[in-house]
Parts: structure tokens; sequence; C-alpha cells
């Protein structure tokens, strides 16, 4: 028998495949990795494998900082 934390867990998992070009766009676009998970409901692990699967170059650390510094910027404007 299934948990229901597990079909939920399907279920978003499913939703994000369902939304890679979403999910892409937006982290190519300065989104973190950490506001992505939150807001699709998946683990950063998970995130992770899919962006390497999805074949997205991720970003290095020194990247992340200066896109969280324009996405924060942009966000106020």
């Amino acid at each position: 028998m299934v948990s229901a934390r597990t079909r939920l867990s399907q279920a978003l998992r499913a939703a994000a495949e369902e939304g890679r070009d979403e999910i892409v766009a937006a982290y190519l676009g300065g989104e973190s990795l950490n506001s992505l998970c939150r807001r699709w409901g998946v683990s950063s692990t998970w995130l992770t494998t899919r962006l390497d699967t999805w074949g997205v170059q991720r970003r290095t650390q020194a990247e992340a900082f200066a896109a969280r510094r324009r996405w924060v910027g942009s966000a106020g404007e």
C-alpha cells in the first residue's frame, strides 16, 4: 500500500516534469534552485538530477550568488 505522502510526492514530481520548460526558463532566468524546489514542492536532490538529465548547465556558487543579486534586484522594480 502506498502512503498518501508518497502519492503526493509522485504527483508533485509528475507536475514538475510537465512543467519542465517553465522550470528551465526560470532557472536560466536567475531563479534559485531552492526557490524552484519550494515552488514546485520537490527536493533539491530531485531537481538537481532533473536539471542534469535535461542538459541544463548548473551555476557555480559564484554564478548563483550573482544571479540571486540580479533576481532579488529585479523583484523590487
